[in-house]
């Protein structure tokens, strides 16, 4: 997790200097507009190629080191470095992004299959309560036909539950083979 929080935030510095020499270029100063945002991309002109990028070939260098680092960069230099770090970030955004809704998904099915659980754990209580309930009653009588009744919904309500885990089951297969 430091180390993405470092990636970031050696993006952010190196993006910083680049929007700082941009705006701070002479035909900067020679404009007065109002200030607008700038986004990274915007700073980012021409044919760069951020393969040729050196900076991010030790993604733990310390910011001050790296600060070292691109000072004696030209513009040039510093958007290939700014690309190049922009890519690791977005790279790594898109990797943390897919594994947090896989996180997610995991975490659904967990759930999904422990209320399915608890479920035919009820559904097989009530039906042990039932079919004491019939056992109890003498046959041909309202209370037995009533118990029989209870047995009946009992058996559909654990057919039901065992029905909903083969379910979670499934959705935990079709997970594991997208992955």
């Amino acid at each position: 997790m430091n180390h993405i929080i470092l990636v970031r935030f050696q993006t952010l510095v190196i993006a910083g200097m680049v929007s700082i020499v941009a705006i701070l270029s002479p035909p900067g100063f020679a404009q007065e507009q109002e200030e607008e945002s700038i986004l990274i991309e915007s700073t980012i002109t021409g044919d760069v190629d951020p393969s040729q990028a050196v900076t991010v070939e030790d993604l733990k260098i310390p910011v001050d080191q790296l600060e070292l680092l691109v000072k004696p960069l030209s513009l040039e230099e510093l958007q290939t470095e700014a690309a190049a770090w922009f890519l690791l970030l977005k790279d790594k955004a898109v990797e943390i992004s897919t594994t947090e809704i896989a996180i997610k998904r995991e975490n659904q099915i967990i759930k999904e299959g422990e209320e399915a659980d608890e479920a035919v754990n009820k559904a097989r209580e009530e039906l042990a309560k039932a079919e004491s309930a019939l056992n109890e009653t003498t046959s041909g009588t309202p209370e037995y036909e009533k118990a029989v009744e209870d047995v009946e919904a009992a058996k559909q309500a654990l057919r039901e539950a065992e029905q909903d885990i083969k379910e979670a089951v499934e959705t935990e297969k079709e997970l594991k083979q997208d992955e």
